[in-house]
């Protein structure tokens, strides 16, 4: 099979000359969905782009027009969020009373007005293609708490060299949208988040030790948290994860880790751990290191 290639512009009504960064990718069974932050040319974030294609006259290499084969929804819901990540949905969804819902589009870093609750928003796609929009529910029915980590966090610490890059809290790989063999969908997503050091850590709090928090949501008749836990094994960094899972539940976390010690310690690496459906609620197995990073 041949690929085909498609260039489109980035654009926000009125705002000439706009730029996208940290463009991501999400999958179903109809659309390709592409979320990108919107900056002006001097700087300064406007907002967020969602981008829904209809995935057939893509695969089948045809010209796609917008308003006929695709939407374009500038700052969804209104809320100036930023860094939002569809999801890989591999299931069609079950949802008779909702039947148009095609996936999920999340985005992290939501929190109260005390700083000290934090949150995970997310809005359902509906429809295909151009004909696609986001669900904006009333007040923050799309909001859903998951327990507090700390914004800032520090570099990670490796052996002999210079610290890695962490970035921030945001999510950085594509969400997990599985129907499991009952028929009921969950959302899986893990990010990168500063341990929280004593209580919930305010906005200004320091940099603190990366950890990997990753979560499962309930989207079915409003958001639940099912579970959630954390990759913090010892006092080792762990930082920018991914997520897999099978229609049984079974979970492959992966993420990056290393270690300072001068004589055992190790550079970069890849790291994972993985838990059953039968395990406890915010288990997983103690982490592996798949493969030691080489060099600096």
């Amino acid at each position: 099979l041949g690929w085909n290639r498609y260039v489109f512009e980035v654009f926000a009504p009125g705002h000439f000359g706009d730029w996208m960064d940290f463009p991501t990718l999400g999958v179903d069974e109809n659309n390709i969905i592409i979320c990108g932050n919107m900056y002006d040319y001097n700087g300064p974030l406007r907002h967020a782009d969602v981008y829904v294609f209809d995935k057939t006259p893509l695969i089948a290499g045809s010209p796609v027009t917008l308003g006929i084969d695709y939407t374009v929804i500038h700052n969804p819901c209104g809320v100036l969020g930023s860094s939002y990540q569809s999801c890989h949905a591999y299931d069609g969804m079950p949802d008779i009373a909702n039947p148009d819902i095609r996936n999920y589009i999340l985005s992290e870093g939501w929190y109260d007005f005390t700083q000290t609750r934090r949150y995970i928003r997310v809005n359902a796609v509906r429809g295909i293609g151009a004909a696609a929009f986001i669900d904006c529910p009333p007040g923050d029915a799309d909001l859903v708490e998951v327990p507090c980590y700390n914004f800032n966090q520090a570099a990670a610490p490796q052996r002999a060299c210079q610290p890695i890059d962490t970035l921030d809290t945001r999510l950085t790989s594509s969400p997990v949208l599985r129907v499991d063999n009952a028929g009921f969908a969950h959302l899986w997503v893990a990010h990168t988040v500063g341990a929280p050091v004593a209580g919930c850590p305010n906005l200004t709090a320091p940099n603190s030790r990366t950890e990997v928090a990753w979560y499962e949501i309930s989207p079915v008749s409003g958001l639940t948290l099912v579970q959630a836990g954390r990759v913090n094994q010892g006092l080792l960094p762990y930082y920018y994860p991914s997520i897999a899972v099978t229609k049984e539940r079974c979970v492959l976390l992966g993420f990056s880790t290393s270690n300072p010690n001068t004589l055992t310690g190790y550079y970069g690496s890849s790291g994972y751990t993985t838990r059953r459906p039968t395990d406890p609620l915010g288990f997983m197995e103690p982490f592996n290191v798949y493969k030691f990073g080489i060099s600096p």
